[in-house]
């Protein structure tokens, strides 16, 4: 079997790009080119494509709104500590 684009990369098995910005879940981000800001709440990684980030941001309504953006555009924002809990 043939070895994995990471590994032929030198990086560890299962990674496959390498952002300056690693994100943690819970905490708030911001994507400059759109303005969308959130918390991110779920990460996922496409075989051929660098990792996504899902960012929440409550309505008012109950449900909160949800985009994804590639974790490499994504900013930490100065209120990074949101508080937020999952039910």
């Amino acid at each position: 079997m043939a070895a994995g684009v990471g590994s032929r990369l030198g990086f560890p098995a299962g990674v496959l790009a390498v952002s300056n910005l690693t994100v943690v879940l819970g905490e708030h981000y911001r994507d400059p080119i759109s303005g969308w800001e959130g918390v991110a709440t779920c990460i996922f990684t496409y075989l051929h494509g660098c990792r996504r980030v899902l960012l929440s941001a409550g309505s008012g309504e109950g449900n909160p709104e949800e985009h994804a953006f590639d974790e490499p555009q994504l900013e930490l924002t100065e209120d990074a500590k949101t508080g937020f809990q999952g039910q």
